[in-house]
């Protein structure tokens, strides 16, 4: 995506929502299948190789992590305030593998692009994005209280590095910036 102005301006409302857990990753297995909602709590948006990027963490256990390796595309949706309490405690502790999450919880889900990238219609944020990288965390390089915290040996984050494709913010009408 090619930087302006007020390409960092929603930066601040995107780490906000991420850090606060009200930040939902979309993803599916291709452009024709069921999206998948994750609650995200770790990411970020920077630039990488003159790209803006998004790097999301996302452990193998998870759906999302194959639909991620099976198509190269992803949306960060990004929530102002928790009236979506719901979606995120679902969608952050239950599996795509035992039932549809958007379905049962009437996410509103739409398109983008010819790609058709599943994003939330309802986000004020989106970030729009496609996997340019992937990289395996290297346990030997975690922090010891780090690995006692959140991996105890196993089940490491991916790093997936999405270029930011698109943007859909709706404090600036709700269009493609």
């Amino acid at each position: 995506m090619k930087r302006n102005e007020n390409h960092w301006k929603p930066a601040v409302r995107l780490s906000d929502a991420v850090s606060s857990g009200r930040a939902l990753l979309c993803s599916a297995a291709g452009p024709d299948e069921p999206p998948d909602a994750m609650t995200i709590g770790w990411g970020f948006w920077g630039t990488l190789w003159n790209k803006s990027v998004f790097l999301a963490y996302i452990r193998p256990s998870r759906h999302t992590f194959k639909n991620l390796k099976t198509w190269p595309f992803f949306s960060v949706n990004c929530f102002d305030d928790p009236d979506r309490k719901e979606w995120f405690r679902i969608c952050g502790t239950e599996s795509f593998r035992e039932k549809d999450k958007i379905k049962e919880l009437q996410i509103p889900v739409e398109r983008y692009g010819q790609e058709k990238i599943p994003y939330i219609r309802e986000a004020p944020l989106s970030l729009i994005c496609k996997i340019i990288s992937v990289q395996a965390l290297d346990p030997g390089a975690v922090p010891e209280d780090v690995e006692s915290h959140f991996y105890k040996g196993h089940d490491y984050h991916h790093l997936f590095w999405g270029e930011v494709i698109g943007l859909i913010d709706c404090h600036s009408g709700g269009n493609p910036v």
